[in-house]
């Protein structure tokens, strides 16, 4: 490699070991060479990483990271935490052993539930989800009913077990029918591609997801992701997915997507904004105009100088849950939770929960049902009942009026207004549906 190269690799790694006065050092002097821009823009971006770092650390957030305990983590690596709005299910990755794998090793999702406040002890999701083959990075919709998921290509193209992908790594979808899941199916184009779809991040009011694709080489190697974003039309299709402007994407990398249930909030890693080196968390704010505010950083000691991703805030936005490998662990990356600095929290939000039955008999029913906010007279929710237990969870922010419609075949329309306050946040909107034939 050219001496200006060589310069900036000591620098980075400098600054893995938090070693700035010296990193920034080496880092200047590969400026004083006039190489070719794109080392001069990486020489300057790892600069101001330097001096946003020791001005991080000297003004640094709470943050009193807890491990969530034996029930949830193990001896194998867990990450990629995805949470319902309710804060009742807990669904999320973990690296296991298994010789039936391709090396001996693949990735499985688990679900843990709480119970009296605690996690309970996590368990398999199991079949049809999990396989011999890696699932991994979910997210799930609000009331835990629909989960979609990245699940990387076999060697001879397919899953065995029927799944097929279009390239790399595909995003799958799967939803539930009673207590039990439907056989994940390829979510299709043109959301998928050639290339690498992965760490999707399903909108509250089901109709916009978020996702990572990365670009592959000729040799079949993944090139840096940037965060698309796709919606669903009215006929019920994905549209052409579209880039996150240069607020969020970066020439470099980005990963690791979370719009909050709040629809207005995003939280991603990325190490292309300046931050303290390798892979920082960052937020950022849509406007009313729908345009993403700048990044910006969660700051320091929640960001180091090493890898930080895998963040998920929880609907209330007081709760955010992330993966670490520090030390007083299970072993490898454990999850842990932690409370949400005031000034990174998004906008307050609460959720309704019932079931849709049949007045006369009770049995629980499958309907169609949709939220309209009042003030903008926009749908805010739309959404399905459970087909076997009738029941239905949807996030929604606070201090607004809606009107609830729900539609059955064979049944009476059924309408109702209501308000929910902020207190609506420790005390959620239960509302159940009787329907009349």
């Amino acid at each position: 490699r050219s001496f200006p190269d060589r310069l900036i690799g000591v620098g980075m790694l400098e600054m893995r070991h938090g070693e700035c006065a010296s990193a920034k050092k080496h880092l200047q002097g590969c400026l004083e060479f006039r190489g070719s821009r794109e080392l001069e823009a990486k020489a300057e971006l790892v600069v101001l990483n330097c001096d946003f770092g020791l001005w991080a650390m000297e003004h640094p957030v709470p943050f009193d990271p807890q491990n969530l305990g034996a029930a949830s983590n193990s001896s194998f690596p867990e990450y990629f935490p995805c949470i319902t709005t309710d804060d009742q299910t807990l669904l999320y990755t973990r690296r296991i052993d298994d010789q039936q794998a391709y090396m001996g090793i693949q990735e499985d999702f688990y679900v843990s539930d709480r119970k009296d406040g605690e996690w309970a002890q996590s368990r398999n999701l199991g079949s049809p989800i999990n396989s011999h083959h890696n699932e991994g990075a979910p997210t799930l919709s609000a009331d835990g009913q629909t989960l979609i998921f990245t699940a990387c290509e076999a060697i001879d193209g397919s899953y065995g077990d029927g799944r097929r992908g279009r390239g790399s790594c595909d995003l799958f979808y799967t939803y539930k029918v009673g207590q039990n899941w439907k056989k994940p199916v390829n979510i299709g184009k043109p959301i998928n591609s050639g290339n690498w779809e992965t760490q999707p991040s399903f909108s509250a009011d089901g109709s916009t997801l978020y996702f990572v694709r990365g670009v592959m080489d000729g040799n079949n190697r993944v090139n840096t992701g940037d965060i698309y974003v796709s919606k669903l039309t009215e006929g019920g299709y994905w549209d052409t997915p579209r880039k996150l402007g240069p607020n969020i994407n970066t020439a470099a990398d980005e990963a690791s997507v979370q719009i909050h249930p709040d629809g207005k909030t995003l939280y991603f890693s990325s190490n292309g904004h300046v931050g303290m080196g390798g892979l920082d968390i960052y937020m950022s704010k849509m406007n009313e105009n729908g345009e993403w505010g700048k990044a910006i950083n969660l700051g320091y000691p929640i960001n180091t100088w090493g890898e930080e991703n895998s963040l998920l805030v929880s609907a209330s936005g007081e709760i955010a849950y992330f993966a670490s490998d520090r030390e007083g662990g299970f072993g490898d990356l454990d999850l842990y939770s932690f409370e949400m600095p005031e000034n990174l929290q998004p906008e307050a939000v609460t959720y309704m929960k019932g079931t849709v039955y049949d007045i006369n008999t009770k049995d629980k029913l499958e309907a169609t049902f949709e939220l309209i906010d009042l003030e903008t007279n926009k749908v805010a929710v739309r959404s399905y009942s459970n087909p076997l237990s009738g029941e239905f969870l949807v996030s929604l922010p606070v201090n607004r009026e809606y009107a609830l419609n729900v539609s059955r075949q064979g049944y009476n329309f059924f309408s109702e207004n209501f308000e929910l306050k902020a207190g609506s946040l420790s005390k959620p909107f239960l509302k159940d549906v009787p329907l009349v034939p």
